[in-house]
């Protein structure tokens, strides 16, 4: 039996590839949910002592770039390409920034 592909995971809706939100600053600076950073993104899992944090309430707009327990990540952009981590209780909930695919 062949393995799947990722296209073949893709047409069965059992796997979903995309990039995050791409934030303004003016929608920054509130106390809205987390803006999910790829440098937050640290071999230890994700840091999030001193988030940036959006100004309006979770999932107005942001589709579906709103991190899920359970998600798999990677940054995808400058000098941390390539970490992997796991969304967690603790950053369920935030937005995933463009430079984490999900």
């Amino acid at each position: 039996m062949k393995a799947p592909t990722f296209q073949d995971l893709i047409d069965a809706s059992l796997l979903r590839v995309s990039d995050g939100y791409r934030a303004k600053n003016s929608e920054l600076g509130g106390d809205g949910p987390v803006f999910l950073r790829g440098a937050y993104l640290q071999d230890s899992g994700f840091d999030i002592s001193a988030p940036d944090l959006f100004s309006r309430l979770p999932k107005s707009g942001f589709g579906d770039k709103v991190a899920q327990k359970g998600d798999t990540v990677i940054t995808t952009k400058g000098n941390r390409t390539g970490r992997v981590g796991y969304v967690h209780s603790n950053v369920e909930g935030s937005v995933y920034s463009p430079h984490l695919s999900y």
